[in-house]
């Protein structure tokens, strides 16, 4: 699952900025996070804002129409926290219309803040082990920056976890801390163009590259110790692909992707997979030729640089096991996703 040219264009673009150091309050700072049944992340998130040096700062969640009470628990950390200089508010993105989406959910925030700087942050975002990042932001647009792009240092809980971080560090960041690249803009800037709400698979490159074009970016890249979660169970990660595949064929369009040929050649290994499992009972032993020529291109695709970056001595075989897994699991869910967002794809609703 590789990004398109327009994707590695943008981390290659973002990776020679510099970094920032901490600096004292200033302006207020709207922090933007969408959310959809996230109850169990959101304390986490505003204690470790509130710990933030910066001052002022509003944190504004954008509520997607959550069932287990996210909702009411953003209410009560409103009230538990509020201060002069610190404001969490909460938002409904039912209250703005049919469109559900992050995107969506992004925009109404930055619409609804009162900021001079707008940040963006999901809830799988942790600020707890790094009490000036706010700071640093803040420091790099007073010296200029109108885009600020943030390192971070990904979790690694679970199998699952730890493997979609290490996807992020070495094929994208090479061997580098991976950079939340939609981090923060100047109001002005942001509101001059803003997300697509009806994308969810790669919106942030898409609105990256489309704001590129049409206004001058001054990025800055800061280097923090922020914490971010990502899929944690093979539900999640199915969720995740489910999702990012519903949403695909939209921004293959945008970006005048070749959907079929990207689909072929995403799915090359899973089809090789199939294949040998399929004319195993057929064959025999030859079948298996199709799961050796699977293997041989999750090397070249993948694997080989593993063993640049991250050493021979990381288990070679637990990354190819993982491979394996995204490359079927990932992808079959990835497809499904693809089919749905083709079947309803006249429809208002871009979902989540």
């Amino acid at each position: 699952m590789q990004r398109d040219s327009v994707g590695r264009r943008w981390l290659k673009f973002i990776m020679r900025g510099s970094s920032s150091k901490a600096s004292p309050s200033g302006n207020l700072i709207s922090i933007v996070i969408p959310v959809k049944n996230e109850r169990y992340r959101v304390r986490a998130v505003v204690e470790g804002l509130h710990r933030q040096a910066y001052r002022p700062v509003e944190v504004i969640f954008v509520d997607g129409g959550s069932t287990d009470g996210t909702a009411e628990e953003v209410a009560n950390l409103a009230r538990e926290f509020y201060r002069d200089d610190f404001r969490v508010r909460l938002l409904r993105e039912s209250d703005f219309g049919p469109v559900r989406s992050p995107a969506n959910a992004r925009n109404i925030g930055a619409l609804n803040a009162s900021g001079e700087y707008l940040a963006f942050f999901d809830a799988d975002f942790d600020f707890n082990d790094d009490p000036e990042a706010v700071c640093k932001i803040a420091k790099a647009f007073r010296e200029g920056a109108n885009h600020v792009a943030a390192k971070y240092v990904p979790n690694a809980h679970t199998w699952i976890e730890r493997n979609l971080a290490l996807d992020d560090v070495v094929h994208y960041f090479g061997g580098d801390k991976p950079v939340h690249v939609i981090c923060a803009f100047r109001r002005e800037l942001f509101l001059s163009e803003m997300f697509n709400p009806e994308l969810g698979f790669r919106e942030d490159f898409e609105f990256l590259d489309r704001l590129g074009k049409r206004a001058r970016l001054i990025t800055t890249v800061v280097d923090t110790s922020i914490r971010r979660c990502y899929p944690h169970s093979t539900r999640e990660f199915v969720r995740q692909q489910l999702w990012y595949g519903r949403t695909a064929i939209r921004y293959y369009r945008l970006a005048g992707v070749n959907a079929l040929a990207t689909l072929v050649r995403s799915n090359a290994v899973l089809g090789l997979t199939a294949l040998a499992i399929v004319t195993a009972p057929a064959l025999g032993p030859p079948s298996s030729a199709f799961l050796l020529l699977a293997l041989a291109l999750i090397y070249l695709r993948w694997l080989r640089r593993d063993v640049r970056y991250l050493g021979a001595g990381r288990s070679v075989l637990g990354r190819l096991a993982w491979y394996l897994f995204r490359e079927t699991v990932g992808r079959l869910s990835f497809d499904a996703g693809f089919l749905m967002g083709l079947i309803k794809r006249g429809g208002a609703r871009a979902g989540r």
